[in-house]
């Protein structure tokens, strides 16, 4: 499939569920959500019964505070790269991802910030409590960087967009990655999560498998660039 010169690859097996990561990728995204500008790319996976494994990623592009788009420099790499992991992985995936930073109360319009102080007095945000937030102006103008924007869901291809954004959630390591579901013929498009786990929980034939496939996705890469 190509999305306006870009060779994706989308997620359209319905009876996914869970998205699976190495913890190494957790980290760097985790490092992500702090940046200061939004960026954007692909995660590269491969769908197993109910999950999709994701081996890797590219960032294909940097945006503003505000908004951001992949850059055409990095097209001819990536789509080269895709098409020769997909001869030798046919089931692989490619998913957008893209953050979301943190911005202060000073940088959304006056009549945006006095809409959400009557929402914070009126206890629409006393939930964040559950999570071990107080429901400040800063905590939730960080909560409203978890919505997708129309343009991030027109953006959307497949089943799936992450969102990465620098929120807490106490107890919970995988806060920061918001893995949107998508589903073109529900109302509910864009409002459910998938579940997020990390690699080691997994039996180690499956994470055998994954480091395969981890090797071999190097090696293209690897030959692309040399």
């Amino acid at each position: 499939m190509s999305k306006e010169g870009w060779t994706v690859y989308p997620l359209e097996d319905k009876n996914v569920n869970e998205l699976v990561l190495p913890r190494r990728h957790i980290i760097d995204l985790r490092k992500l959500s702090r940046e200061e500008n939004e960026l954007t790319g692909l995660l590269y996976g491969v769908p197993r019964e109910n999950s999709l494994y994701l081996i890797g990623y590219l960032q294909l592009g940097e945006g503003t505070r505000s908004e951001c788009q992949f850059n055409p420099d990095y097209r001819w790499f990536h789509n080269e790269f895709a098409k020769r992991v997909k001869k030798v992985h046919p089931g692989l995936t490619t998913v957008l991802y893209h953050n979301h930073p943190l911005l202060s109360p000073d940088e959304h319009p006056k009549e945006v910030i006095e809409i959400l102080k009557d929402e914070i007095n009126s206890g629409i945000f006393d939930y964040l409590l559950d999570y071990g937030i107080e429901p400040s102006l800063h905590n939730v103008v960080a909560e409203q960087t978890r919505q997708l924007s129309e343009a991030d869901i027109k953006a959307t291809f497949g089943r799936a967009h992450i969102l990465i954004t620098d929120t807490e959630r106490l107890g919970n390591n995988f806060s920061h990655i918001n893995a949107y579901k998508f589903d073109p013929n529900s109302p509910l498009a864009g409002a459910e999560l998938f579940k997020v786990a990390p690699l080691s929980e997994k039996p180690e034939e499956i994470r055998g498998w994954v480091g395969g496939v981890c090797s071999s996705m190097k090696k293209i890469d690897y030959n692309l660039r040399n």
